[in-house]
C-alpha cells in the first residue's frame, strides 16, 4: 500500500483519471469486473493507505482498536451488489431496494469511517497529540474532494514517506 504514498501528486492523478475513463470505456464489456476494482482500488486504495502506513509511523500516538481493516474489507463487499447492478443495467428484472439501500448504507458509514482515520491519522502524526474533529476537519474534506485533496495532501505524504 506503500506505492500510493510514494507516488507525485499529478501521477496520482493521472492513474485516477485513466482508470475512470478505462471504468467508462469498459463498462458494456466483459472485462468490467476487472476495470471497476481498478478504479475502486485507486481510490479506496489511497484513502486505505493514508490511514494504514501513517498509522505505523506514528508510534506514542498511534491509534489503536480502530478496526480500518474491517472497514476496508466492509466496503469492499458493499459495492458488489451494484457492479452486478450495473452490469445486469438492460435487464427487465430490478435490483432489490432493501439489497440496495443496504448495501449503499454500508459502503457509505465504511467510507466516512476510513477517510475520518485517514484525516485523523495524519494530522496526529504532523501535531503529535490527540484530536478533536474540528483539529482535522480540512483534512477530512479534502480527502472526501479527492479531486483537490490530492494535489495538497500527496506532497505532505510523500514528505513524511521521504522522511522515514
Amino acid at each position: 500500500m506503500k506505492i500510493f504514498l510514494k507516488l507525485k501528486h499529478w501521477q496520482l492523478f493521472l492513474i485516477w483519471i485513466f482508470a475512470e475513463i478505462i471504468f467508462i470505456a469498459t463498462s458494456s464489456t466483459p472485462i468490467w469486473i476487472l476495470t471497476t476494482g481498478l478504479f475502486g482500488f485507486t481510490i479506496i486504495g489511497w484513502i486505505y493507505s493514508i490511514g494504514k502506513v501513517i498509522n505505523n509511523l506514528n508510534g506514542k500516538n498511534r491509534i489503536e482498536n480502530y478496526k480500518e481493516d474491517l472497514w476496508f474489507i466492509l466496503y469492499l463487499i458493499s459495492v458488489i451488489p451494484f457492479g452486478f447492478f450495473f452490469r445486469n443495467m438492460h435487464s427487465p428484472e430490478p435490483m432489490n431496494g432493501f439489497l440496495s439501500f443496504s448495501a449503499g448504507l454500508v459502503g457509505f458509514i465504511s467510507m466516512i469511517k476510513l477517510v475520518n482515520f485517514s484525516a485523523k491519522v495524519l494530522n496526529q502524526y504532523e501535531s503529535k497529540r490527540d484530536l478533536k474533529f474540528a483539529d482535522y476537519s480540512n483534512e477530512f474534506f479534502l480527502i472526501v474532494f479527492m479531486i483537490i485533496g490530492i494535489w495538497i495532501i500527496q506532497p505532505k505524504m510523500n514528505k513524511i514517506i521521504d522522511k522515514k
